[in-house]
């Protein structure tokens, strides 16, 4: 079964991941530029550089519609240490509420995932998200339905999964706690078949400085799987545990230079397991 532990581990900047999951990437910029003013802008963030040595880099593109809303985030430079979506596109309504999620592997690329996505008028809130695929004839469906506190953060995922007309089954959750409006703590979960009840397999806890992180998603970035960009702070340090295996277990610490405007212009991150810093530079319009 897959674990929970490698889903949030690819979600997230976090994690990023060992130099034996480096793939080549498309090294272009789809959309023409994105400095746009460089880091000691106050506007939006168009773009994140990390730097791998003098030649390789994973660079993320960063696109808003008119009313600034989030709609798109693609992957260039040489590398990708993350493992991650080659691009992520959000199609909002008129009322600029989510109804899609276009994921592809590679920028530009005809294959996709669509998830569509449930959104409750009544309350504000979405509460799910499913995708469809057809499989030599069997046709399975994943949902994740959320759960939120009293403030509007959304508190827990579940997993649900379905193959042709069989009932859904319940497989795995995740929990999140906040602080401040940051999120503190990720707990992850799968089901065991044998006893039908959940078993814990990863936890992160993590914490923050009191400047502006460079975007703010709130729930909408757990939606959207921009796990990195759902609080109001930046990450300081992030304890990683797996719980079925600490050889995994990982410390990820960060630091700083702020622009004029107290959003990060760049940062240095160190992860136990490495030692050594990767330097990561962000960019505004």
């Amino acid at each position: 079964m897959k674990t929970l532990f490698s889903v949030l581990a690819t979600s997230t900047i976090l994690l990023l991941a060992s130099c034996s999951k480096e793939k080549s990437i498309d090294s272009t910029d789809p959309d023409g530029g994105g400095s746009g003013g460089g880091n000691q802008a106050s506007g939006q963030l168009v773009k994140t550089v990390i730097q791998l040595g003098t030649t390789d880099s994973t660079v993320s593109y960063f696109a808003y519609d008119g009313q600034g809303r989030f709609t798109r985030q693609w992957l260039g430079g040489t590398q990708n240490i993350m493992s991650d979506n080659g691009e992520t596109r959000v199609v909002r309504n008129g009322q600029g509420t989510i109804q899609y999620i276009v994921i592809k592997d590679q920028v530009g690329a005809s294959d996709s995932l669509l998830y569509t996505v449930n959104f409750n008028a009544g309350t504000g809130r979405y509460t799910s998200k499913i995708i469809t695929e057809e499989v030599s004839g069997t046709v399975y469906r994943d949902s994740i339905v959320y759960s939120y506190n009293s403030s509007g953060q959304i508190t827990e995922e579940l997993y649900y999964t379905k193959v042709n007309n069989q009932p859904y089954e319940e497989w795995s959750k995740i929990l999140f706690t906040y602080n401040n409006g940051n999120l503190t703590e990720y707990r992850g979960f799968y089901m065991d078949d044998l006893t039908n009840a959940y078993v814990q397999e990863s936890r992160i806890v993590i914490e923050y400085d009191n400047k502006q992180s460079p975007l703010v998603l709130g729930a909408e970035g757990i939606v959207m799987d921009q796990i990195n960009y759902v609080s109001p702070n930046n990450v300081t340090s992030a304890v990683v545990s797996d719980l079925s295996d600490p050889a995994n277990d990982e410390t990820v610490s960060y630091e700083y230079v702020y622009n004029d405007k107290n959003k990060p212009a760049t940062a240095s991150i160190t992860f136990s397991s490495l030692g050594l810093p990767i330097p990561v530079t962000f960019y505004y319009n």
